[in-house]
């Protein structure tokens, strides 16, 4: 394949050997996708903080049938107001847990990226998060899944329990 441009949730950032870095995305192109950046941690690191969770990027990908590796990328959100709040914060990594449990490494979906991408700004510009506003996020997300019908109400506890029925991967619901 060939290099491809795209927008980019960083989900999860995990070192790899010396200099290297494994970061893991959601895109509305390939879905949830594992990258890696090579030489991202050299005492002149080029990314400059850029590969940060929580951050939404313009990534320059080159992929292959099997691998993705981030070329370049450019900051367009950081949602630094969020990543100043503990329960921000812990809203966000309880929706990136919903997220792997709901979508497959290579899937693509455009409709959870901009649901994900709205729930983002939502946190970062909200100066008061109500604390359902996450379980709203998640029933959207089933909704678009096809695995939640929204004239049938369940409590939030059971809509767990049918995520983790239909993906067979545990939803972590708190840090």
């Amino acid at each position: 394949m060939a290099m491809t441009q795209m927008q980019a949730v960083v989900l999860t950032v995990q070192y790899q050997m010396e200099r290297d870095i494994r970061v893991e995305l959601l895109t509305s192109e390939y879905g949830r996708i594992r990258a890696f950046v090579r030489y991202a941690q050299t005492k002149r690191p080029r990314w400059g903080g850029l590969l940060q969770a929580w951050t939404l990027l313009s990534l320059a990908i080159h992929a292959t049938t099997t691998t993705y590796s981030i070329r370049n990328a450019q900051l367009i959100t950081g949602f630094n107001h969020m990543k100043q709040s503990y329960s921000r914060i812990m809203m966000a990594y309880r929706l990136g847990s919903i997220i792997r449990a709901m979508s497959p490494l290579g899937y693509p979906n455009p409709h959870m990226f901009s649901i994900v991408e709205g729930a983002l700004q939502h946190l970062n510009a909200s100066t008061h998060v109500d604390p359902d506003f996450l379980e709203s996020v998640m029933r959207d997300m089933a909704v678009s899944e096809g695995i939640y019908a929204p004239d049938n109400p369940i409590p939030n506890q059971q809509m767990y329990r049918v995520i983790e029925s239909y993906t067979d991967r545990p939803v972590i619901e708190s840090l």
